[in-house]
């Protein structure tokens, strides 16, 4: 999800419907390249926001997992239908692997997982398609999976579209979710792992959290709903809210039982109609936001301040973090930004491609195994780059 999303769905609340403004946001995920102004965490955040409080929270009947549809090795070369988008949607590192998420890529109507080899190709590990991976009819033009996430740990994760999937064996098998915010048939999950629980926000309305692990959900009710920016390193989950229309906005983070909040550094540093500014994004427990010309930083488990890093002329069309200490930043350029200012990176996306995803080796928990590749970018056209020093030099790999 962008910030384009974000604020649409915030225009547009109670008046136009939900499912319509979905169809709307899938067409322009699905081409077009007005389709992301941005919105991130952990590279790229979360649901739809919604001023709404939720309801009291009350334990879910567990519905239990359907099975997968069955697993379609790709062919070597498919024809596509007039008008079918064929690209890298997503990428996510574990700590022995680093997994990409591709649509209509050796099938049509499909959402593939994949591999990285130690020979630098990919290796095949799941489809998502037909017409339970859609929850409906299937759609030729573009795979039923859009955005992938993988837990700390590496096993445990999960893969969004239509629906919502689970994988409990680091992506090579994957289930529908049927409990709590899996219990959908249409657009509109937005889900966060960290190392023993994850939290789902579903249509800006509804926040759930699981056991990592497990695919019963319950329902949490915290002070004021919003969008999903990230997980911190003890499993709380940090929400960037809006108490009220043209209010600062703030980050509330909590446990689900207790609640802390903290706003943002000034004024429309979020996603607004009118505001194209990246929503902040949080690695570990520091998180990073835009400020007027400024990027800016805190701490969640320290002072309630933000510190600034650099300034940056134009506007900033992404917000990537590459651990607690540095952030990438694309505006004109690309550059990554510490406590030591702003410094020029070799990351060069298409002319007009916004950087969309990030996915870091400093995210895992770390099996002592080393990564060839740590850190994975994606673009919006599909551009997919990786770095073999943590961000200061990036190749194309796609």
């Amino acid at each position: 999800m962008s910030d384009l999303e974000t604020r649409l769905t915030e225009a547009f609340q109670g008046d136009v419907a939900r499912r319509d403004v979905d169809d709307f946001l899938t067409g322009v995920r699905r081409g077009s390249r007005v389709r992301r102004a941005r919105r991130n965490a952990a590279g790229a955040v979360t649901a739809t926001v919604a001023a709404v409080a939720l309801v009291a929270a009350f334990a879910s009947a567990h519905h239990g997992a359907r099975s997968a549809p069955p697993v379609h090795q790709p062919t070597t070369s498919v024809s596509l239908p007039p008008g079918a988008t064929s690209q890298v949607l997503d990428v996510a590192i574990t700590p022995a692997a680093v997994l990409r998420l591709t649509t209509n890529v050796g099938c049509v109507g499909c959402s593939t997982v994949w591999e990285r080899t130690e020979a630098g190709g990919w290796q095949h590990l799941f489809d998502f398609r037909g017409r339970a991976a859609y929850g409906g009819k299937v759609d030729p033009l573009f795979g039923p999976v859009d955005y992938l996430q993988m837990a700390p740990d590496g096993r445990n994760g999960f893969a969004w579209g239509a629906r919502l999937w689970s994988t409990h064996d680091g992506g090579h098998t994957w289930q529908l979710v049927t409990d709590g915010p899996g219990d959908r048939t249409d657009r509109g999950h937005w889900t966060w792992s960290g190392p023993h629980a994850a939290w789902s926000v579903y249509d800006g309305r509804l926040l759930w959290r699981t056991a990592l692990g497990s695919d019963s959900w319950h329902l949490v009710d915290p002070p004021e709903i919003g969008t999903v920016v990230g997980v911190l390193p003890d499993d709380r989950v940090v929400l960037l809210t809006y108490p009220g229309e043209g209010t600062q906005g703030r980050l509330v983070y909590g446990s689900g039982t207790s609640w802390r909040n903290i706003g943002l550094p000034c004024a429309g540093g979020g996603p607004h109609l009118d505001d194209p500014t990246p929503s902040p994004v949080v690695h570990g427990t520091r998180v990073f936001a835009v400020c007027g010309r400024r990027i800016e930083t805190t701490d969640l488990d320290g002072p309630a301040r933000w510190t600034v890093l650099g300034t940056f002329t134009g506007s900033v069309q992404a917000l990537l973090p590459l651990d607690d200490r540095r952030v990438l930043v694309q505006t004109r350029e690309v550059a990554v930004y510490d406590d030591q200012g702003a410094h020029p990176v070799d990351l060069r996306p298409a002319p007009g491609e916004q950087l969309l995803r990030i996915s870091t080796e400093s995210y895992t928990l770390g099996t002592g195994k080393t990564l060839r590749e740590s850190a994975w970018v994606v673009g919006m056209e599909g551009s997919l780059f990786s770095s073999a020093d943590g961000g200061s030099t990036w190749t194309r790999v796609e």
